[in-house]
C-alpha cells in the first residue's frame, strides 16, 4: 500500500502531541518508525522545500512507496504555496517528502483547493537535502 508509512507518521505525530501553534517540520525515521525529530519551519527551511518541489518535478510511476530506510519530512506550509510546475494543480498546503539514501527524492503534495493530491519524484539526491539542512542521522535511517 502506498501509503503505509505515512500512516505510522501521522500516528507518530498524534503521539508527540503537536499543539504550538508555530508551523513545524517533523522527521520520521522509516526504520525506526517513529519522528525522531522536529524543528520549527523557519522562511529558509520553507524556502528549500519550495526549490526542492520546483526541481524538475514528474509523476512518481511506481507502485509502491514504502521506503526501505531513510526519513521522511512532514512540512505543513504557514500558507498555501503556489508552485511553479503544472504537475502541481493547485496550491500545496502540506507536503510529505520521502528521503532515501541513493535515491531521488519523493514527495506526496497535498493541495489547498481541492483536498488533492500528487506524488513526485523530485531532481535532486536526497543525501544532500539532508546534509544541506543539517537533520540528525540516526543510527537506523542510513544517511
Amino acid at each position: 500500500m502506498i501509503f503505509k508509512w505515512l500512516a505510522a507518521v501521522l500516528a507518530g505525530l498524534q503521539i508527540i502531541g503537536l499543539s504550538s501553534s508555530e508551523p513545524m517540520v517533523q522527521l520520521f525515521d522509516v526504520k525506526e518508525e517513529k519522528v525522531v525529530d522536529q524543528r520549527s519551519l523557519t522562511p529558509n527551511l520553507e524556502q528549500a522545500v519550495i526549490d526542492l518541489l520546483e526541481t524538475s518535478p514528474s509523476v512518481y510511476t511506481g507502485i509502491d512507496m514504502n521506503p526501505q530506510s531513510g526519513v521522511i519530512l512532514h512540512i505543513q506550509f504557514t500558507s498555501p504555496v503556489y508552485l511553479s510546475s503544472r504537475i502541481y494543480s493547485g496550491a500545496a498546503k502540506e507536503v510529505y517528502l520521502y528521503l532515501e539514501p541513493g535515491e531521488k527524492p519523493r514527495a506526496v503534495v497535498f493541495l489547498a483547493t481541492t483536498d488533492q493530491y500528487v506524488i513526485v519524484t523530485l531532481d535532486k539526491d536526497s543525501d544532500a537535502f539532508i546534509k544541506d539542512h543539517r537533520w540528525i542521522r540516526t543510527k537506523t535511517s542510513g544517511f
